[in-house]
């Protein structure tokens, strides 16, 4: 708290609830760390208004735009009434160098960054994996012997096996296929259809709030 407190003393700005920090295509170097309140990361996509990220007390955002020095890629609204420490490059380096507190804050949160990023594209890689094997039991994939088609599927997404078998295997629990003494029985196209329409609807714009 009483790192908040120094931070909000030298840098803090008050945004109120419906202000936009900054808008997409802004110019701008700052980085935001939010000391208090409710952040939401939006892109503007095909007329609509895309919710990219959720941000709370502790996160920080807008570091992209300092560190390659290009135009705001989103914009930030305050949902609630925020407290935002409004730090500089130039200031920024210069905190980690004189508070061990500060840098130990930030290191933190960027490492809590990167394992939510790697799980996000873990998750994705598996999306990916999981479509492209629906794709093509649709198109009514021929398998040359009665098993599991683990090594043709693999080969043909070029994959690794063990990760071809869990897909399969993820497949099965969503009811997509059904697996019986090692050989895939029956392909549920309705189901598989239902979770095509239900990935697709997920990952559609939605409208501003």
């Amino acid at each position: 708290m009483k790192t908040y407190e120094r931070l909000f003393r030298r840098f803090g700005r008050v945004y109120r609830k419906g202000t936009y920090i900054f808008e997409e295509g802004d110019e701008g170097r700052d980085m935001f760390f939010i000391l208090e309140g409710h952040v939401r990361v939006e892109k503007q996509a095909g007329g609509l208004t895309k919710t990219l990220i959720e941000l709370k007390k502790g996160d920080y955002f807008g570091e992209m735009a300092a560190i390659i020095e290009a135009p705001r890629s989103a914009s930030a609204l305050a949902v609630e009434d925020c407290s935002i420490a409004v730090i500089d490059s130039e200031t920024f380096s210069q905190l980690l160098r004189e508070s061990s507190d500060i840098s130990l804050l930030f290191l933190r949160e960027f490492s809590h960054r990167l394992t939510r990023t790697n799980e996000a594209l873990d998750a994705l890689a598996k999306s990916r994996m999981k479509l492209m094997t629906v794709f093509l039991l649709m198109k009514k994939w021929s398998f040359k012997e009665e098993v599991i088609p683990v090594n043709e599927l693999s080969s043909f997404l070029g994959e690794e096996p063990i990760d071809m078998y869990e897909t399969l295997k993820d497949l099965e629990h969503d009811g997509i296929i059904t697996i019986t003494n090692g050989t895939i029985s029956e392909f549920h196209q309705d189901n598989a259809w239902n979770v095509l329409q239900n990935w697709i609807s997920s990952r559609q714009p939605s409208r501003h709030p």
